[in-house]
Formats: C-alpha cells, structure tokens, sequence
C-alpha cells in the first residue's frame, strides 16, 4: 500500500514509525501519486455504463464475472490510457490499471480482463443492486471527474472518459462533469517531492 505525507520529504519518517504496524507500506512520491493511481473508478465507472439496468432492476449478478466482457475490459483499458496521460502530465509517477491490479496479486496476468476473471477474489465479488451505490456518488464526480478536470487543466484530451461520464449523467440525469472537486487553481508543483525539499 502506498503512502505519502502531503510534504513529500517527511514520508520517509512517517514510514519508518508506522512499519512496525503495517510492514505492507512503501513510498509513494506524493499525496497526487496515492490519489491518482486509483484502480477503483476506472473499473467501476467503465463497468456502470454497460451494467446499468443490471443495477436498476436490483439483479444479481458476479461484479466482474458477468459483468465484465471482453468488450467492457476494452473499453476500461481506453479511459485507463487516458487516464494515464492526465497522471502524467500531472509530473506523476504513473501505473496502468493492469499493473495496479497486478501489484495487489500473486499471480500476474497478462491483461485487464484476465485479472478481473482470474484471481479468485474477484471471481466471488457480487454487483451492486441499485443505482444509489458509491459507484456513482463516489466514483464518478470524485474518482473520475478530477482526471477529465486536470486533463483540460494541463490540455489532455479525454474523449473515452469525456464520453463515459455525459452518457452515465444522462442516464442519471446528473451532470457528473461539473461535480467533483475544484481543481482549476489547484498547484499541482506544492505537492511534488522536488517542490517540498527547494
């Protein structure tokens, strides 16, 4: 698990006191590292678009058995490249989704759509069962929306993500594009480790 201090040159000492309680701890190079390296909304909101009615209708369902195809992993892959670019264009460190997912597992996988069916753990998650779950409250305007914010911020096209959030906001007549966190004024540079130690 990833930390980070939000002065970047103190998460060396605040590793060092807190390792003897969670030894699965390791540095990450900022507070816009542990934020933006989320392997949550790109799965779930990916998984929403094409699982809607699944959620409307209270079904159940395998979250990632039945709920992810090829197709939907596809389209999860295009937002996480993009997601990427804003991540790095944000002067982050930045990890693909498979990767995040990898590093969270014994058994590697070669993509997106084979994590999701082959680790076991997933292989028993069951789906939500009405539209009033985190996956969107959460996920959308404070897990998405920041990357489509910080991509017109540092002029990062998002058009798979752009798409993704108008057509779920239609669906649940919210404009999830205009929710989220403010981060027009947000100085990115305050919160990178060559920043904290100038």
């Amino acid at each position: 698990m990833a930390l980070s201090c939000v002065h970047p040159g103190d998460t060396a000492a605040a590793l060092t006191r807190l390792r003897g309680i969670f030894p699965q701890l390791y540095a990450a190079s900022s507070v816009l590292d542990t934020s933006l390296n989320n392997a949550n909304p790109v799965i779930h909101g990916s998984f929403l678009l094409f699982n809607a009615t699944r959620l409307e209708n209270g079904e159940d369902y395998l979250l990632f058995g039945t709920g992810v195809t090829p197709q939907v992993a596809h389209v999860m892959e295009q937002v996480d490249a993009e997601r990427v670019a804003v991540v790095r264009a944000c002067g982050v460190p930045a990890h693909s989704e498979l990767e995040l997912l990898n590093s969270f597992w014994s058994q590697p996988q070669n993509s997106l759509y084979d994590v999701l069916h082959n680790t076991p753990s997933y292989q028993v998650t069951r789906g939500p069962k009405t539209l009033s779950h985190r996956y969107f409250t959460e996920d959308l305007p404070y897990g998405l929306v920041p990357y489509l914010k910080l991509g017109r911020k540092l002029g990062v096209d998002t058009p798979v993500l752009s798409s993704l959030l108008y057509l779920l906001g239609v669906y649940m007549q919210e404009n999830y594009a205009e929710q989220g966190p403010d981060l027009v004024n947000l100085p990115l540079s305050r919160y990178l480790l060559q920043e904290s130690s100038s």
